[in-house]
C-alpha cells in the first residue's frame, strides 16, 4: 500500500499481475494507472481539490482478472478504483481525518487512518462491517496474515497481530512487535512464513529495516530478537520476494534509497549483526564526448518490485518521474543465484528537466559484466513534476514578501536585499507558495502584475501539477468579479498555453473551465445585438448631422439629382423633331388665318348686297 499523507511529492505503487500495472498519486490527489508493458496510461482517476486522494493499495486478484484498487483521500472516504471500467465505487467515510494504511485481504478491504482505527469494509455491499482501535497513533500499515490464527496485522509505532477479524466485536490482539518509534510505513506478513517485514518510511533517523521472526512471537513479555537490515539510508521503498522466490531459494527483498535499489538477503540464522545490502542497482547519466571526468549524475529511482516473471534474478524499476516514468526490468543476480555485487546502468536523459534526486552514497561502481545487457528498457519518460528550486544566490523567500510589501511597515529588510520589482523567478515561487498554501492574497499579489513577459515566464515556471488548481482559483475570481476580465485572462490564457499538453490529460478540465465557459459565452451572446444596435446609431447620428446643415442654412434640396446625363444622339433626334413640328404648326396657324379672312369678306359682301 502508499500513504502519501505524510509525504510532499507523488509515489508509486506496483500492482501484483504477472505483468504489473503502475499507481501514481500526485500532490493534488490525481491517480493515473501505467501498463508497465508499453508504457501507457490505461486509467486516471481525476484529483478531487477539495478531498484528494492520499492513500492506495492494489487488490491481489486471482488469475486473468485485473486487480482493484483502493483509494483512501485526506478527509476519511474510502473508495474503490476499478481500473477496466474506470468507475470509482465510494464505499463511505469512518475514519475522523486522512486515511493513511489500505489493505486487501481476499475479498475484504481494511483501512486505517491517523483516528488510530481500523475499518473493515464488505465491498460488494459497501457497508463498513465493524471498526476497532488498533493503534496508539496513527495506523502507518496494513497487511494480511499467513493463516486464520493471525488474519491481520497492523503498524503504528507497535506492530500487533489480531486473529478472527469476522468476530462482531472486533479482533482480539494476540502477539506484538516494538516497531519504529517514529511510525512504521511498510509491513510484510503474507509472503514469508518466518517472518515479519516492516520499515519506516522517509525517516531520516530510522534507516533499519526489520524481519521479526514469527516462531518466538507467541510471547507478550517482550519482543523478540529481529533481524536487521542496515541501508545507506532513508528508505522510500520496499519489496519482498516470498519463500523460495529470492536468490538461492530464499526470500529476499529490495528497498530504495538514495535514488539506488538495495537488494538483501537474509542470512539462514538470525543474527544480531545488522546485514548490509548484498546487491546493489544504480542508474546514471550518460556521458557525451567532450565532457570532462566529474561523477556521473544519478537517475532517481520511483520504485521498485521483484520481477513476476523471475524474482529470483531480476526486478522492474521505475525511475525518472511520475509524469512519464521509465519502466526498465534488471537483473541484479546470475542465473545460479550469485547476487551481483553492484550493477552501474548508464542510461540517456529523456529530458533535460529531468530530476536529478538524492546523490547515491558512495563512489559509482564499474557495471557488472553482463547485468546491462541483460536489462530490458520497457519505455522511454518525460518531464518533471518537482517545485522550482531557489537558484544560488536567490533572495529567500521571506526576503521576497518583505520586499513586495506583504509583511506590516515593522518588518527589517535584509541587508543587500534586491530591487523590489518582482521578477519571473520570484513569482513563480511566489505563486507555488500561495497555491499549496491557499493564500488568496498572495495569490491577489502575483495575479497584480500583468506585464506579459513576467506572467509568460512565471506560468512556463509554474508545476504542471498546479495548472487546475490556478485555474480553478483564478476561474473563481473571475465569475465573482467579471469585471477584473482584462486582467485575470492575461494570466487564464498563457496557462493554457504554457500548460496545454499537461491540461489534456485531465479528464475534468471542462468541469473546472466551465464557470469561464458561461462567462464568455454569456457576454458573446450579446454581441450580435450589439452590432445592430451600432448600426442603428449610426443611422441616427447620420439623420441629426443632416439637420443640423439644415439649421444653419445650408438647405440642401434631396429631390434634386446631383448631376445630369445628356445623351447627344437623343437630343439632336428631339432637336430634329422639334423643328418639324414647328412648321406644322406654322403652316397651320396660316390656313386658320386665310379662313377667317374669307369669311369677313364672304360677311361683308352680303351686307352690300342686300
Amino acid at each position: 500500500r502508499l500513504d502519501m499523507a505524510k509525504e510532499s511529492s507523488a509515489t508509486g505503487l506496483f500492482s501484483h499481475e504477472e505483468s504489473p500495472l503502475f499507481a501514481v498519486v500526485s500532490t493534488d490527489g490525481l491517480v493515473k494507472v501505467w501498463d508497465t508493458s508499453n508504457s501507457t496510461v490505461v486509467a486516471s482517476r481525476p484529483a478531487d481539490l477539495s478531498d484528494p486522494a492520499c492513500c492506495i493499495a492494489w487488490e491481489e486478484a486471482e488469475s486473468g482478472r485485473q486487480g482493484r484498487l483502493a483509494v483512501g483521500t485526506t478527509t476519511g472516504v474510502v473508495a474503490v478504483f476499478n481500473v477496466e471500467s474506470g468507475v470509482d465505487t465510494p464505499l463511505g467515510k469512518t475514519h475522523d481525518g486522512a486515511v493513511t494504511a489500505l489493505s486487501w485481504v481476499g475479498d475484504d478491504l481494511f483501512s486505517g487512518g491517523r483516528d488510530k482505527m481500523v475499518c473493515k469494509w464488505d465491498v460488494e455491499k459497501r457497508t463498513a462491517v465493524h471498526t476497532f482501535q488498533a493503534a496508539d497513533s496513527a495506523v502507518g500499515a496494513i497487511c494480511g496474515g499467513m493463516d486464520d490464527a493471525l488474519e491481520l496485522f497492523t503498524a503504528g509505532t507497535v506492530v500487533k497481530g489480531w486473529g478472527q477479524t469476522d468476530d462482531a466485536e472486533g479482533p482480539a490482539e494476540a502477539v506484538s512487535f516494538t516497531g519504529h518509534a517514529g511510525g512504521t510505513g511498510y509491513l510484510c506478513a503474507n509472503r514469508v512464513a518466518s517472518h515479519v517485514v516492516t520499515a519506516a518510511i522517509n525517516q531520516p533517523d530510522d534507516n533499519l529495516v526489520y524481519g521479526w521472526p514469527r516462531k518466538s512471537s507467541s510471547s507478550k513479555r517482550r519482543s523478540p530478537q529481529p533481524q536487521v537490515f542496515a541501508a545507506p539510508a532513508a528508505v522510500s521503498v520496499v519489496d519482498v520476494a516470498a519463500d523460495g522466490a529470492g536468490p538461492d531459494g530464499r526470500w529476499a527483498m529490495a528497498a530504495v534509497c538514495d535514488g539506488a535499489v538495495h537488494v538483501y538477503v537474509p542470512p539462514k540464522r538470525t543474527t544480531k549483526q545488522p546485514q548490509a545490502a548484498v546487491g546493489t542497482v544504480t542508474f546514471v547519466r550518460s556521458k557525451k564526448k567532450g565532457k570532462g571526468k566529474g561523477a556521473a549524475q544519478p537517475i532517481l529511482v520511483l520504485s521498485v518490485c521483484f520481477s513476476r516473471k523471475k524474482p529470483a534474478t531480476h526486478v522492474l524499476t521505475a525511475r525518472g518521474t511520475f509524469v512519464a516514468p521509465v519502466f526498465e526490468e534488471v537483473a541484479y543476480a546470475e542465473s545460479d543465484g550469485a547476487v551481483i555485487a553492484s550493477v552501474t546502468l548508464p542510461r540517456e536523459a529523456t529530458n533535460s528537466a529531468l530530476d536529478r534526486g538524492p546523490s547515491v552514497t558512495g563512489a559509482v561502481a564499474a557495471s557488472a559484466g553482463g547485468a546491462a545487457a541483460d536489462a530490458t528498457i520497457i519505455a522511454a519518460g518525460a518531464k518533471a513534476v518537482t517545485l522550482p528550486q531557489p537558484a544560488a544566490g536567490e533572495v529567500p523567500f521571506g526576503e521576497q514578501v518583505v520586499q513586495l510589501g506583504l509583511v506590516g511597515t515593522g518588518a527589517t529588510k535584509a541587508s543587500g536585499a534586491v530591487n523590489s520589482t518582482p521578477t519571473a523567478r520570484s513569482l513563480a515561487h511566489m505563486l507555488a507558495q500561495a497555491l499549496h498554501s491557499n493564500d488568496q492574497s498572495l495569490l491577489e499579489e502575483c495575479l497584480s502584475n500583468t506585464n506579459e513577459g513576467v506572467v509568460r515566464n512565471t506560468v512556463s515556471r509554474l508545476p504542471p501539477v498546479l495548472a487546475v488548481k490556478f485555474l480553478t482559483d483564478v476561474v473563481a475570481k473571475l465569475e465573482a468579479k467579471p469585471n477584473r476580465g482584462a486582467l485575470l485572462m492575461v494570466w487564464i490564457r498563457a496557462v493554457l498555453l504554457a500548460h496545454a499538453s499537461y491540461l489534456m490529460t485531465v479528464p475534468d478540465l471542462p468541469k473546472v473551465l466551465a464557470g469561464m465557459y458561461n462567462l464568455v459565452d454569456a457576454r458573446l451572446a450579446v454581441f450580435p445585438r450589439l452590432l445592430k444596435l451600432s448600426g442603428r446609431l449610426d443611422l441616427l447620428l447620420s439623420q441629426v448631422v443632416l439637420q443640423n446643415k439644415e439649421s444653419d442654412g445650408d438647405e440642401v434640396d434631396m429631390h434634386l439629382p446631383v448631376a445630369e446625363f445628356v445623351d447627344d444622339d437623343e437630343s439632336d433626334s428631339e432637336a430634329s423633331d422639334g423643328s418639324d413640328d414647328d412648321e406644322d404648326n406654322a403652316k397651320d396657324w396660316e390656313m386658320q388665318v386665310d379662313e377667317e379672312e374669307e369669311e369677313e369678306e364672304d360677311d361683308d359682301a352680303m351686307e352690300n348686297g342686300s
